[in-house]
């Protein structure tokens, strides 16, 4: 297989395999009796990752306006599950954080969609799982490397549910 015709499998299998994670982060959202849309959800996670995160962190993560930005953490500080701290070296910037009832939510949420891809991974034998995520995690440190992914820094790690 040359590089071109794995590329073109890579750009047509990863964003499938995102709307399948995406989809069932939906269905997890809907039960929720839409209190969150999966946007919420990745700035959630987004700020997870990068605890006080600013508001351009975040708009520019989401490719969205600092307008657009600024409502969506405004609802989300609203429901309780953001707060917006003025940073003390440069009170112009606003840093973003998780409350303790956001980082509830999104682990709870995030915690049934690992446990329903589990169940689809359940027809791969145990050795064909740890390929594919070899392989997954070998392209993005690969990705990572040549910085193509720096506006998604850092790779999300699991999120392990006690």
């Amino acid at each position: 297989m040359t590089e071109l015709e794995a590329a073109t499998r890579i750009v047509e299998i990863v964003p499938y395999l995102s709307r399948v994670v995406a989809a069932e982060a939906r269905h997890e959202l809907d039960e929720e009796r839409g209190t969150l849309t999966l946007t919420h959800l990745r700035v959630l996670a987004h700020t997870r990752r990068q605890p006080g995160c600013s508001l351009g962190d975040l708009a520019r993560a989401r490719e969205v306006s600092l307008p657009t930005m600024s409502k969506m953490i405004s609802g989300l500080v609203s429901k309780g599950l953001l707060t917006r701290q003025q940073d003390p070296q440069n009170r112009r910037l606003v840093r973003i954080e998780l409350t303790p009832e956001g980082e509830r939510l999104y682990l709870d949420i995030i915690g049934r969609v690992q446990r329903r891809i589990a169940e689809l991974l359940g027809d791969l034998k145990s050795e064909e799982r740890a390929t594919i995520v070899q392989v997954l995690e070998c392209l993005a440190a690969l990705f990572e490397s040549r910085g193509e992914v720096r506006q998604y820094l850092p790779l999300p790690t699991v999120v392990e549910q006690e």
